[in-house]
């Protein structure tokens, strides 16, 4: 019975404490509510705002990312391109150089081959001097 009487004296207690409470709060009256309805519809109208904004400077940024990325791909773009055309040009450099090369010992190719050789030179540069011995010599070469 000590049990019962101990949790019937807490639940009064409990009780008391509960209804001073509900007392001291005050009821709002109807201005007041009203009141704060316009304050919070003034804040969820700034954080609306607000986000409106971050949404805004978020599109304007990835806007100036794209034009930025865009920029420099092209910018890589004629960079490759540059290279390209002065790797074609040293290309064709090369092939004149050594078109120049060939044609210069195609030259020398012919000049050595211009010149006389042999008995032929021979009569050129001794004259009279020999004749006799060369001329029996060619006729020799002819048989």
């Amino acid at each position: 019975m000590r049990g019962f009487v101990g949790s019937l004296c807490a639940l009064i207690v409990a009780l008391m404490f509960s209804t001073v409470t509900l007392a001291q709060v005050a009821v709002p009256s109807p201005g007041d509510v009203a009141t704060d309805e316009m304050e919070k519809a003034k804040e969820e109208q700034e954080k609306a705002r607000e986000q409106a904004e971050g949404q805004a400077k978020e599109k304007k940024e990835t806007v100036e990312d794209k034009s930025k990325k865009q920029k420099k791909k092209a910018e890589k773009r004629a960079r490759k391109e540059e290279r390209k055309a002065k790797k074609k040009q040293d290309k064709a450099e090369k092939k004149s150089r050594k078109e120049a090369k060939k044609a210069k010992k195609g030259q020398e190719k012919a000049e050595r081959k211009a010149k006389k050789r042999g008995l032929d030179r021979a009569d050129e540069v001794a004259g009279e001097h020999g004749k006799k011995g060369r001329d029996r010599a060619r006729s020799r070469q002819d048989d």
